[in-house]
Parts: structure tokens; C-alpha cells; sequence
């Protein structure tokens, strides 16, 4: 999966456990728009028909377990038979060279009445951005290209891996609101977590 996508839909389970669902349905929309292959696509989909289930959205949840279907996830298609009891075929969407994509035509289905509660797809965990210098570097260019939405969020999992370079540069993000909101009490706190972590390095039997 691409790093940025992965991110992202780490960021969506933050927000869904914290309650902001429109938050989480946006970031869901930004997942999907970052996405370069079917199998990103695929995953995006089927990951936010789970969360439409709890939110009590079934038609969405179905219309996006259909979408994760038609972009190849057998998972998307054993939930519509399993809860559903839909044997859907997927309309398998075309792609063209360098691995872009174009939207799958609309599914023609039956609306169907769940023959029991569906519970939310099981996705599996998604692991965040390894913590190395090849990491920290790509959003260090993200940020020097003034794509600062896309920087702050590889920046702000580092910082929460105790990255202190990344920590730096969100605190600098959080300053001038590059990226995000414009936070000084945030910005303030990552400085101060900075400070602490490479106190640590210097004096590591510091009290």
C-alpha cells in the first residue's frame, strides 16, 4: 500500500475512536483521492464501508463494499454474501499505463435487505510509516514542494514515534499553519517534547 494512503486511513481510525466522524469521513476522501493503484482503491473502499456501518449507513456501506469489489477485494465480496446475501460480479474498473485509474461503472444490483445485522468488515491493521531517515527525508520534500498537507502527516507519525527531527517540523508546521491548523499551544508542546527527547540522548541518566 502506498505510504501516504497508509497514513491516512491510520489517521481516519485516530478520528473514528476519538468520535469525529466527519473528520474521518474526510480523510476517507482524501485517502481515495491519493490512491495509485485498484489495490489502494480497493482497501480505501472497504475500509469506509465499515465505518459507514457504524455510523448506521447501510446503503452507503453497501454502495462501498460494492466499489472494493469492483477494485478487486475478495473480502468486499464475501461480506455481500455473508451478511448481505448478494452474489455481486464486479464491474472491474479499466486502467491505463503508469498504474492510474478510472472510476468503475456504476454497479447495477439490487438494493437488498440484510438478512442479519452486519457487523463492521474486519480490516486489517494497517502499520505506520517506518521510522527511518528515507521517511523523514521523503516528507522533508513534500515540505520543501510546499505540500504541506501531505508533509505534516508523515511528520506528526514520526513525532509520535519520538522522531525529534519530526518533531521539529511539525512543531514549525503547527507555528504558521502549514499544513494544518494553526496551533501555537501545539506547536509550543512538540518543541517542548523535542527538547525532552534529546535531553534524554545527551543525559540518558537524567532525572
Amino acid at each position: 500500500m502506498d505510504q501516504i494512503v497508509n497514513i491516512y486511513i491510520n489517521l481516519v481510525e485516530k478520528e473514528i475512536e476519538n468520535g469525529n466522524y466527519i473528520e474521518a469521513e474526510n480523510l476517507y476522501k482524501k485517502a481515495l483521492q491519493g490512491c495509485k493503484t485498484n489495490e489502494d482503491i480497493a482497501v480505501c473502499y472497504f475500509a469506509r464501508s465499515g465505518f459507514y456501518i457504524k455510523k448506521g449507513n447501510k446503503d452507503q456501506s453497501l454502495a462501498d463494499l460494492r466499489k472494493a469489489a469492483d477494485y478487486g477485494s475478495a473480502d468486499a465480496l464475501e461480506t455481500l454474501k455473508k451478511y448481505y446475501d448478494i452474489n455481486y460480479t464486479p464491474q472491474r474498473p479499466s486502467s491505463s499505463s503508469g498504474g492510474s485509474t478510472t472510476q468503475p461503472p456504476k454497479p447495477v444490483a439490487p438494493v437488498a435487505t440484510p438478512k442479519q445485522s452486519a457487523p463492521p468488515p474486519v480490516v486489517k491493521p494497517v502499520s505506520p510509516p517506518p521510522n527511518n531517515k528515507d521517511t523523514f527525508e521523503k516528507a522533508k520534500a513534500l515540505y520543501n514542494e510546499s505540500k504541506y498537507e501531505e508533509a505534516v502527516f508523515i511528520f506528526k507519525s514520526l513525532a509520535e514515534q519520538n522522531h525529534t527531527e519530526a518533531m521539529h517540523f511539525l512543531a514549525i508546521c503547527y507555528q504558521f499553519g502549514r499544513g494544518i491548523k494553526k496551533d501555537a499551544a501545539k506547536a509550543e508542546e512538540w518543541k517542548e517534547k523535542r527538547y525532552k527527547e534529546e535531553s534524554k540522548k545527551i543525559w540518558p541518566n537524567r532525572k
